[in-house]
């Protein structure tokens, strides 16, 4: 018994989705334009740029979810899962504490880590309290407090002698 006739044809499901958001765009459009000395025509107007991002969405296949919930609840593990391949750190302990955005697109052979800027500010911040209290306590009790995180002793010296964080990483 053949079951073809249950498989989608990706392609075809793509471009109907894509064609009835133009219809939706092009409603939202009209209402917008009819109503434009109402103060509702702006929110039609919102709705139409809505439309036009979710098509640019189903057009590039991009998908944008959320996953949000407790350390240590496998947020890290069901991303890997649902991109399959391990691109994020999945370990005994917490690892992904910033909010990450993570694109896949067809023309990167690897990840790339993209941080904001107020990210970057952050970071630059913790790098420089990490420094200042390795340089107060001294590089020996900076290695005992992290013992119990041996994955991470080996960036203490980093820590210590400083480098730049750049806004981009690859890998």
């Amino acid at each position: 018994m053949s079951t073809d006739f249950l498989q989608p044809n990706l392609e075809d499901l793509q471009q109907d989705v894509i064609s009835l958001l133009k219809k939706i765009e092009e409603l939202m459009y009209r209402a917008s334009n009819l109503l434009i000395s109402d103060p509702s025509g702006k929110k039609y107007a919102g709705f139409q740029k809505e439309v036009v991002d979710a098509k640019k969405n189903v057009e590039d296949l991009e998908l944008v979810m959320a996953i949000v919930a407790p350390m240590k609840a496998g947020k890290s593990t069901i991303i890997n899962a649902i991109v399959g391949q391990d691109i994020l750190p999945s370990r005994a302990s917490a690892m992904t504490t910033l909010p990450t955005e993570i694109i896949l697109r067809s023309d990167k052979a690897q990840p790339v880590l993209v941080l904001k800027p107020n990210t970057i500010s952050c970071l630059k911040r913790t790098l420089s309290t990490l420094q200042q209290k390795i340089k107060t306590n001294g590089l020996n009790q900076a290695v005992t407090k992290m013992a119990k995180y041996p994955h991470l002793t080996s960036l203490i010296p980093k820590i210590q002698d400083g480098f730049s964080i750049q806004s981009e990483i690859g890998g």
